[in-house]
């Protein structure tokens, strides 16, 4: 059997197409329900538990938020927002330098964690403390910090 060009064209653009979709539908979960938090990773650094976890939020654009728990020895769980995000699951790291703990979300620096003092520093230099969560995470960490960021 011979295909013609045109329909080996047709073919073609119609598996781009659903490749597409696919690809938007993972990226943007419109199925996942608003407040669904998804584990990322986890790290043990500077005497420090850390967890990252992705929200699904309700809006359409911007639909996740990552937030970084962190514990110190004999402390409460805390939470720093990361960043608002479109993509799902995003590859998030953790690495230790002199200047703190730097976070880093697909190789890019998203900010730099004091743990002794607490502070989250933004590239841009927007620094914020953490707040505390009365749960392990996530807990309900976006509806109790709602508004602060």
């Amino acid at each position: 059997m011979k295909l013609s060009f045109r329909t080996a064209l047709k073919t073609f653009i119609g598996v781009l197409f659903l490749a597409g979709v696919v690809w938007v539908g993972w990226k943007f979960q419109p199925w996942m329900p608003a407040g669904q938090a998804v584990y990322l990773t986890s790290a043990h650094l500077d005497d420090c538990d850390f967890q990252v976890w992705q929200r699904k939020n309700a809006g359409l654009s911007e639909p996740f938020a990552t937030g970084l728990f962190v514990r110190r020895a004999g402390s409460p769980w805390e939470v720093f927002l990361l960043d608002i995000q479109d993509i799902y699951r995003p590859t998030i790291s953790l690495r230790k330098e002199s200047r703190g703990i730097v976070v880093l979300s697909d190789g890019d620096e998203l900010g730099v964690l004091d743990s002794s003092q607490g502070i989250y520093k933004k590239p841009n230099g927007v620094s914020r403390t953490g707040d505390p969560i009365n749960s392990d995470p996530p807990g309900n960490w976006w509806t109790e910090a709602a508004g602060k960021w």
